[in-house]
């Protein structure tokens, strides 16, 4: 694929700090094909201090999976590359986390992870369910058995100042579906 396989921008007030997301031939250590996230985080500016990129699997279906998806208690994850100056300072850390919502636009966002290396790719990941992860959020009546859409949030550290306008870059959402075997997790979006 040599497109963004259906990604977009949140743009809701208080979510618009990722300004562009487009498929690019290469990234730092990967050869075939990611995507690149344009990110204007301003933790100053209440639209710029947070921002998400998702896909609405209703109109870009991973192949061979039926939607909605049942997530409930499968890991699902995906490979983050942040570059120079997206680490705030460590008293108060920028973030990212992945999410997910339901049928019904209920929403569960995964724990907290904190931005602190550049320059090589690593992993965030979530276990949708029906319990409030730690560091997380979930709206009442989730139900994490009708995915219709996933995606990624960053966010400025809360009361921070910082500023970063560049790139990062994500690969390969990973999750495992009903017909897969217990030990596989592989990968829906890889944007090669």
């Amino acid at each position: 694929s040599t497109d963004n396989e259906g990604w977009a921008c949140q743009t809701y007030a208080g979510l618009k700090a990722c300004t562009n997301v487009a498929w690019v031939a290469s990234a730092p250590s990967n050869s075939t094909g990611c995507l690149g996230v344009d990110l204007h985080l301003d933790g100053a500016i209440d639209d710029f201090n947070e921002g998400e990129i998702m896909v609405d699997m209703r109109y870009y279906p991973p192949s061979m999976i039926g939607i909605p998806v049942d997530l409930k208690g499968k890991r699902v994850s995906l490979s983050i590359l942040c570059t120079n100056g997206l680490p705030a300072p460590e008293g108060n850390p920028n973030y990212l986390r992945l999410f997910c919502k339901d049928e019904n636009w209920k929403s569960f966002y995964g724990s907290l992870q904190h931005i602190t290396t550049t320059g090589h790719w690593f992993s965030v990941s979530m276990t949708p369910d029906t319990n409030m992860p730690q560091y997380g959020w979930m709206d009442s009546g989730f139900d994490p058995t009708r995915i219709h859409m996933v995606g990624l949030q960053i966010a400025a550290g809360g009361g921070s100042t910082w500023k970063f306008d560049g790139r990062f870059f994500v690969d390969g959402l990973s999750f495992q579906a009903d017909a897969d075997s217990v030990d596989t997790n592989s990968i829906r979006y890889s944007f090669e």
